[in-house]
């Protein structure tokens, strides 16, 4: 009786793995490559280069952008020439009033 079981289930597991293969021969299916599995370590040092690149191509850009106004830059191969020429103030200033006289300590006599 022993053996009979056993030989039933090496059937059943045979079946199982040779019905697998049997049927992807069917279905003409490619043979797809699985890469290997990455470590949690190795995982965070990938992650960490990206990163690292990101921030590196961020700052190239910045460094080519000069702002013009608010929201708009220009790249380093427009950059206007440096203009040196005479200071004008802002037509906002305004000069502030003149001070008020200060009364004086003295008001009058007293007799």
């Amino acid at each position: 009786m022993h053996a009979i079981q056993k030989r039933l289930e090496r059937n059943i597991k045979h079946r199982k793995s040779s019905r697998l293969p049997a049927f992807d021969s069917i279905r003409n299916l490619p043979k797809c490559e699985v890469p290997d599995p990455i470590s949690e370590s190795q995982k965070k040092v990938e992650h960490r280069r990206m990163q690292l690149e990101k921030w590196k191509e961020e700052k190239e850009k910045k460094k080519t952008r000069i702002p013009v106004t608010k929201g708009f830059f220009l790249c380093a191969a427009e950059k206007k020439p440096f203009v040196a020429g005479i200071v004008h103030p802002s037509s906002k200033y305004v000069p502030p009033p003149p001070p008020r006289p200060m009364p004086s300590k003295y008001i009058g006599r007293s007799y």
